[in-house]
């Protein structure tokens, strides 16, 4: 009988569905030791799953019965004796940095943007050569090899498209971009961390020297005035045309081009708009439910009124269904496509009218069934792609740009750094041009509707 809240199963299953299991009379099932889990609110900065593993031989009553054992132990000891457990006693491995990391910095930055830069840790070790990245020793991380890494992808460019001089500039603030996100894991939270859990002093000097030791010269590509291509009036109206006539084929897409493009919205930030936070001039970008805003901050986003009223026009009276509260929560479009068979008849081919679903909205998914591919896939077509910055930047992002600039050229850049939730406007005055002066917002509609 249990004695603690502990799922008890063979290991042999752990990777497959719930609705599959191996049958107990197989020889895999037989051969496969027991694994068991506890929560403990103790583990970590959140609570976490307590783990024991036990030999095949035992019956499943004698696994219960050793289970139980092995959590009174657990649950009997105190938070400093789990703590000094928690001290690492071998060499620190890529793997360890990361489930530290995602452990001390749980509430600061987003669960994406720690996994975004891992992925940017493990990928310059990827193309470097390792085999795994996650069981690599922390004394790879070198700065030669950074240097390397910088080198080697900056030349496969050249080779790729020539010396188009835009085309490295990509590259190379493509790189800068990649490194930050490396540099932003070894934080001072996580080496007071590395501290307390007994990694000792040579492998925390260790990080500190490898952030300050790469040299970024090479991949240094200063934006100034003439890297921003402007978006022309004609480009303008082509996309408000294009995607009015969206408007009811695609409600999804079409109010994601107006809080992108009437808002200055992030993607994260559209999807997650509710039909509360439309406002009287303004649109509310804040945290709720599981949901964080990009550094937890809640920004009121004036916004003319009749991008608003717009994205009104689609609200139910009647809201049902898991995403009803949010604005990107309609229908897939409907596609009719026209199929000939081999003996001639002709017929028509219905898909999509599906209810919203989270692939659909994009949220924390890339595919190509998303609004998010879709809307991209348009702006592409449109030219977006080749306006604003020389970056390889999301297409809707742009849209975002676009916003960004009209308020700082016709407010000044403190007025865009508050409307682009900026925490310093130093970030602002990096990617934007900065004229001052102070009006409304009114110009954003005007030039829209024109």
């Amino acid at each position: 009988m249990k004695k603690h809240n502990f799922t008890l199963d063979k290991v042999c299953n752990k990777t497959l569905k719930k609705s599959k299991h191996f049958h107990r009379n197989s020889s895999t099932w037989k051969n496969s030791d027991w694994f068991t889990q506890c929560w403990d609110s103790r583990l970590g900065k959140k609570g976490a799953m307590k783990k024991f593993q036990f030999k095949a031989h035992l019956t499943e009553k004698q696994a219960i019965e050793a289970a139980n054992e092995a959590f009174d132990k657990h649950f009997g000891k105190s938070i400093e004796a789990i703590q000094s457990e928690a001290q690492l006693k071998r060499i620190p491995l890529i793997i360890d940095i990361e489930e530290l990391y995602h452990e001390v910095c749980a509430l600061l930055p987003s669960e994406p943007v720690r996994e975004t830069n891992i992925k940017s840790l493990k990928n310059l070790l990827a193309e470097s050569g390792s085999p795994n990245p996650d069981k690599e020793p922390y004394t790879v991380l070198k700065p030669t090899l950074v240097q390397t890494w910088f080198a080697k992808r900056i030349e496969g460019r050249i080779k790729k498209c020539g010396n188009d001089i835009d085309e490295i500039r990509k590259e190379k603030h493509t790189l800068k971009s990649k490194w930050s996100n490396i540099k932003s894991i070894f934080k001072n939270t996580l080496l007071v961390a590395m501290r307390e859990r007994g990694w000792g002093d040579e492998v925390i000097r260790f990080f500190k020297d490898f952030k300050e030791d790469v040299d970024t010269k090479p991949i240094s590509a200063p934006i100034s005035q003439a890297d921003f291509v402007p978006v022309t009036e004609k480009l303008l109206k082509a996309t408000v045309k294009k995607f009015k006539s969206l408007k009811y084929k695609d409600p999804n897409v079409y109010i994601l081009y107006l809080l992108g493009i009437g808002c200055g919205f992030r993607f994260a930030e559209a999807i997650h708009v509710r039909w509360i936070d439309l406002n009287e001039g303004y649109v509310m970008a804040l945290p709720h439910g599981d949901y964080n805003t990009k550094g937890k901050r809640t920004r009121k986003t004036p916004c003319p009124q009749f991008i608003i009223d717009e994205i009104r026009e689609f609200e139910p009276v009647k809201k049902s269904g898991e995403f009803s509260e949010y604005c990107i929560s309609h229908n897939t479009p409907v596609i009719k496509t026209t199929v000939t068979r081999k003996n001639g008849t002709v017929y028509t081919q219905r898909r999509g009218g599906n209810p919203c679903t989270k692939t659909e909205r994009g949220d924390g998914i890339k595919g190509e069934h998303t609004c998010q591919r879709r809307i991209n896939k348009i702006l592409k077509e449109l030219g977006w792609g080749k306006v604003g910055l020389p970056t390889t930047g999301k297409k809707f992002h742009k849209l975002r740009a676009w916003n960004i600039s009209e308020v700082i050229k016709e407010e000044g850049l403190k007025a865009g750094s508050i409307h682009a939730g900026h925490q310093s406007s130093k970030t602002t005055s990096e990617w934007y041009h900065l004229p001052e002066s102070e009006t409304k917002k009114d110009y954003i509609g005007e030039k829209l509707l024109s």
